[in-house]
Formats: C-alpha cells, structure tokens, sequence
C-alpha cells in the first residue's frame, strides 16, 4: 500500500517525466524550444535524484532511462510482424503514368490521390510499442528477420518512448539518419583517414554499436512514415497516418505532400529533386503511396516490393575526377570485370576512388583510356560508374588498355562466350576464381560463416601450411626452454594451402594448434612472425563453431553456394520449396524444372547440366561426409495429411498480401504441397491472388482444375 508521501513523490516522478518528454519533442522534433537548455538540465538532474533514491516510481519511458547501464548489445535476431519490403523504382513520368494505370485498374478513375514523401538516404527502422511504450526496435534484416536495436533506439531524443494511444501493439516504420550539418561537423574532428565515407555508412555502424553510452554521442535523428497494419487499426488513408504520427510526437518530414492526381505530384517531385540539396538531410528520391488503403489488398504485391506504392529515383550526381588506372577482376564465375582507379573524389555523400567500368567493349565504345578525365556518377545511388570521358582534358599521356585476353591471374587465353560482351576464364584451377568463390560461399547470403571475411580468407587461401610449420618449428628451436615442445611434422603436399577449396574449411580445425600458436612464450613479439595472420584461441573456437552452424542452414542456401550458373538465392529458394531433399533433382529432366515456379528454359538447362553430372554429386556426397545438410527438415507431426490439399501440385498466379515465397513456404510445410509453373492436366490446383494470369484461369476451367481464391496459408 503506497502512502501519501510516497504517492506525493510518485506524481512529481510523472509530472517530472511529462515535462521533460515535451521538452525534448519541442527542441528534438519541432526544433522550438520552451524553455533554456539551463531549465532543462536542471529539471533533468532533479528527476534523477527522485529515481535515485526511489527506484521504485521510475518509469520505463522516463527520459533518464534512454541511457542504460549496460554498455553491451548482443543485437539478437527477432522475426518481423509484418514483411519489410522494399520498393519498386521508376526513373521518369512516363513510367510514373504507368504506375498509375495500374491503380486505376483497381481504383476505376483515371485521377487517383497520392502521398509524396522524401525518400531518406538512411537505415529503415521498425518500432514495436505496447500499451503506448517503446518496447523494441528492429533493423530490416532480409525483410523477414531483423536485428533488435532497441537499447541503441532509446538514446535517440527524437524518438518518443511512450505514445498516447489506447492500441495494445503499434508497428511503426520509419528511417534512422544524421543530419548533413552534424555529418560534416563529426567528419571535421577526425583525421584524414579515419573520415567516414557517408552519412548512412556512419548512421547504420552507428546504430550498431554494442556501447549504448557511445550510441548516446552520434546525434543519430529520425523521420516516421509507415504503419504496416495501419487499415487494421481503423485508419483509412496513408495521409492520415502521416498526421497521427505528428500527434504521437514522431519526426516527420515537412516535405510529406497530398495531391489528388499524378501530374500534380509530379511537379512537386521535380521540385524536390531541384532543392534536395538544400535540405539538412540526405535523400535520393521520392516515395509515391496510393492514398486509399481499402484498395492495397486489391491491388496487391510481387514477392519484393507493394504495387501500391514507387520509389521515383532522381538523376545522379555527375562529378568529374581523373582515371588513374584500370584494373581486371576475375569473379567466381570466371567473369572478367574491369575497375577504374580514380584519383579521390567526393560523390553523393562519398569518396569515390574505384568505378565499374563493365566490360571491354563499354571501354572501347566510349574511347576511355588510362589518366584521361573521365564523368562519374552512382548508377541507383549506389555504384560508382564511369559514364564518359571529358575529351577537351585529354593529356598527351592518356594510353589505351593494353589487353592481350588472357586470365590476368592465371594467364591462359579468355573465351567470349555465345556472343556475350563478357570475358571468361574457363580454367578451374584459376586461384583468382577459386578464391572469389570461396568468399561467395561463406558470405552472409549464402552460407553465412561469421570470421571468414574476404580478407581472412585471403590469407589462409594463399598461405602455404608448410610454410608456417617451417617458421613455427624454428621460432621452437630457438627458444629458451627447459619445457620439451614437439616439432610439427610437414605435410606431404607442399602446396597445401590452409584452406584451398569449400571442403577445407570444414577441415580447418585441424590446424587449430598450429594456428592459435600455443608454443609462443608471453614475452615474444608478434611482429617477428612473418606469417602474422594467427588467430586467438577464443576467435578461433567463435569461428569453428560458426563453420559447423553452417552445416544445418537451409538448402536453398546450399543450392545457391553450388556456383550453378543463373541460380541466385531467389530461384535457390523457388526450387527448396517444391523439393526438400536435393537427392530429388538428381532424376529430374529439364522439363521437370521448367514447372516449377519462374524457372526459365536457359535456368532449367543450366540446372539439368549441373545435376547430371557426377563430378557435381561427388562434390555434395564430400559434403554429405562432412555432416553438412542436403535437405530440409519437414515435421510430419505438423503435416495436414487429411487435407485435400496434401501432396498436390499447385499454380499460383496473381498478387498476394504476402510474398509468394512466403506462402510457397507455409504451404509446402503444411501439406506437402508442390507448385509447378504451367496449368497442364497434371495440375490439381490454381491458387490465384488479384489480378491473376487470365490464360492460367482460361486453361484451369478448360481442365476442370478448381481455383482456390482464399488464404489456405492462414487456414
């Protein structure tokens, strides 16, 4: 029972509190402050001596807590509510009517109303309040799963940690950014080469930060404009969201406008794009959002991005700076790339010092030769790209490149392959493409092997295990001991490599003595090691146990480290989600490919030739020794086997309120379902979204196929 004292005091800890969180949305979000910055640090310091000496009374959103005592996140893996898309983008009116056409289909009037938003240069954000209280904040992830940041979100004094509303969950989407202004001025404290690249590199390393109490320092800000449920919660136009989030206390962009047709907003798109650089905040185009929610069901999804709403990106930036050199690349496919060296130059927010340069015959169409003063930009604001040569700037000392099509690595001859503008090597004993592939398959998109970086890699690819045995054995030798260390014994092969190939690095542990460097004295110098690359046994124990996690990842992510030609992780998961095992695919003919869910002819040719040869399965019966997983797990106990829906095959066509891998997935779980690309009598169901395929519909009826119109994923 709380007294009169003690409730006196409790109800100066929530005035003291209310106080203060308006004090900072007025000078954090509305930038016009009430009071001096004297007022409110004494206020501050007042609340934090009632907290101190009653801890009991602090409240979870009180303005002292945005600061915990923990200085360590672990940035644990949360699944999202509802999917994080991305956007779909459009580069010019013309493409901007279009997208317009197709919510008029729905919508049935040609002048339909659109919210135009900045599109932020910043690291999407989703916030998680209950009862009105900030109680998570995710990254975006893959869309699906996200990291929780919520410890790093709570130092950010733009953000409200307690909302006035009286719904039990709220998802609220928005960008995290720096502000151009305190970019620069954090930039102009540190050296030359300790600057950081861009506001969003600095905003997102920033953001992940294990010291809560650094986070605190990075003036981190942040715009709000999504609530991914919102027609749910009662709202009925985006536009309204936009102004209950005002209402809550959340950052939102001024240049946020309503327009009641398309050739409106498009004025006022070109006129963002005029003054974007006259804004305290990056941005690198414009979102467009159909207004109405009712219709964004109808109108649907693909399986990346909304139909109801564009992302209009704004013509790059062009800047000019000199080609210093040009470098060739081999990728893992054997793929020549060509790489400009640049002399160092400021770009959208960056310093650029490298640029695409395609392939040989962009080279020679545009005459681009090596010192000449060459036009770049960022080809959709992110890679730099040469775009031209400033001819009147030509020195007396620009060369052409000097190509004599042989592998710049293992130098026998390039082939051109059926007329493609591309260069290949085609010698698989090429160390330049073996090592790209090594660097592919434990890449987080793939196998995802955490302390195998690029550079790590590197090393232990070109590093001679001999040769760092020799060394260990001498560096024994020469020490004075009276303890009695064993000599290691050379391997047989002297060109053995620490790691040579993607079976190596399961065999890496093995090398773990030898590599952690047990036998050194504390008072030796590294520095007199020439191969200075060891690990600590504490690292070296993290990594191990993260190539062995690799072993259980899901086969879409095997399929897609087998380096098949045309087959991305996309298509890895479209042929993971009709066939678990990839034993299965070893009878599979290329027609059997060609049903499944958007695999073409060229992808179905180039999978049928990699499982039919038995090198390949040699390769995956290593792995299978190995102990690393060729197959999905599917619970039977979970399995609905009285469904009429087990075991069928299935079409699916149209759009969903869900990505299709997502109910491919859910479906092929629950039932066993297998879906195919094409309606053909051996079809047992169409399962079709909005605006389905009227020739998939046609031939159902033809067969007698039933269409399913409802969410069997959520039965």
């Amino acid at each position: 029972m709380i007294d009169k004292k003690n409730e006196s005091i409790k109800k100066i800890i929530q005035d003291l509190v209310k106080r203060l969180t308006k004090w900072e949305h007025e000078y954090y979000v509305l930038s016009n402050p009430s009071v001096s910055d004297e007022v409110y640090d004494s206020t501050y310091k007042t609340l934090l001596d009632y907290e101190s000496k009653y801890p009991q009374y602090v409240l979870s959103y009180s303005p002292t807590q945005r600061v915990g005592s923990s200085i360590s996140n672990k940035f644990i893996k949360v699944k999202h509510d509802y999917l994080m898309l991305s956007l779909g983008n459009c580069f010019n009116f013309d493409e901007l009517l279009n997208f317009n056409e197709n919510i008029a289909k729905v919508s049935k009037q040609e002048d339909n109303p659109y919210v135009l938003e900045p599109k932020i240069d910043g690291l999407s954000i989703s916030l998680i309040y209950i009862d009105g209280v900030l109680t998570e904040a995710l990254t975006r992830g893959d869309g699906v799963v996200g990291e929780s940041v919520i410890a790093n979100i709570k130092t950010i004094k733009s953000i409200p940690l307690k909302i006035n509303t009286d719904i039990k969950k709220m998802v609220i989407r928005g960008e995290i950014y720096v502000s151009n202004q305190d970019f620069e001025a954090i930039n102009a404290t540190r050296d030359e080469d300790k600057k950081f690249a861009n506001s969003r590199n600095y905003a997102s390393g920033s953001l992940r930060n294990i010291d809560v109490s650094e986070v605190a320092k990075r003036k981190l800000n942040a715009f709000f404009y999504y609530v991914p449920n919102a027609y749910e919660l009662g709202f009925k136009t985006q536009y309204e969201v936009i102004q209950q989030l005002k209402e809550w206390g959340f950052n939102v962009a001024k240049e946020i406008k309503l327009f009641s047709n398309i050739k409106e907003l498009y004025n006022s798109v070109k006129e963002l794009e005029a003054n974007k650089n006259n804004l305290d905040y990056r941005i690198d185009g414009a979102v467009i959002k159909y207004n109405n929610f009712k219709d964004y069901e109808t109108i649907g999804y693909t399986s990346k991005f909304p139909k109801w709403a564009i992302a209009y990106k704004f013509a790059p930036t062009q800047v000019e700076t000199q080609l210093k050199d040009i470098i060739l690349n081999v990728g893992r496919t054997g793929k020549l790339t060509f790489v400009a060296q640049l002399s160092p130059v400021e770009l959208e927010g960056s310093v650029i010092t490298y640029a695409t340069l395609h392939n040989l015959e962009y080279i020679n169409d545009l005459d681009i030769r090596i010192n000449d003063y060459v036009y770049l930009i960022k080809a959709a604001e992110i890679i730099p790209k040469v775009i031209g040569v400033n001819l009147d700037k030509r020195p007396k000392n620009a060369k052409k490149l000097e190509f004599d099509y042989n592998c710049p690595r293992c130098h026998q001859l390039l082939v051109n392959k059926d007329e493609e503008v591309d260069w290949y090597c085609n010698n698989d004993q090429c160390k330049q493409k073996q090592l790209q592939y090594l660097i592919y398959y434990c890449s987080k998109p793939i196998m995802n092997i955490e302390g195998l970086s690029e550079s790590t890699l590197s090393v232990l690819f070109n590093t001679k295990v001999n040769d760092v045995i020799r060394e260990a054995n001498q560096l024994i030798t020469d020490q004075q001991t009276t303890e009695d260390i064993p000599l290691y014994d050379l391997l047989d092969n002297e060109e053995q490599t620490f790691i040579s190939n993607v079976l190596d690095i399961y065999k890496l542990e093995q090398y773990k003595d030898l590599i952690i460097k047990p036998w050194l004295k504390k008072d030796f110098s590294k520095s007199k090691l020439k191969y200075n690359f060891r690990f600590q046994e504490k690292s070296f124990n993290k990594l191990i146990n993260s190539i062995n996690d690799s072993k259980n990842r899901e086969l879409y992510r095997l399929l897609a480290a087998l380096n098949i030609k045309f087959i991305g992780v996309a298509t890895a998961k479209s042929i993971a989600n009709t066939y678990n095992d990839i034993d299965l695919l070893r009878p599979l003919q290329v027609e059997d490919y060609m049903r499944l869910a958007d695999i073409s002819s060229i992808t179905a040719n180039s999978l049928f030739s990699f499982f039919s040869d038995d090198k390949n399965w040699e390769l995956i019966e290593e792995f299978k020794k190995l102990g690393i997983q060729t197959k999905d797990e599917i619970n039977d106990d979970l399995v609905d086997t009285s469904s009429i829906y087990y075991d069928k095959k299935f079409v699916i066509t149209g759009s969903f309120n869900i990505s299709r891998n997502e109910i491919i997935k859910k479906l092929s779980l629950k039932y066993k379902i297998k879906f195919v690309s094409g309606v053909s009598k051996n079809v047992d169901f169409v399962l079709a979204g909005s605006n389905p395929t009227i020739k998939k519909i046609n031939q159902a009826k033809e067969l007698s196929i039933p269409v399913i119109k409802e969410e069997i994923w959520n039965q």
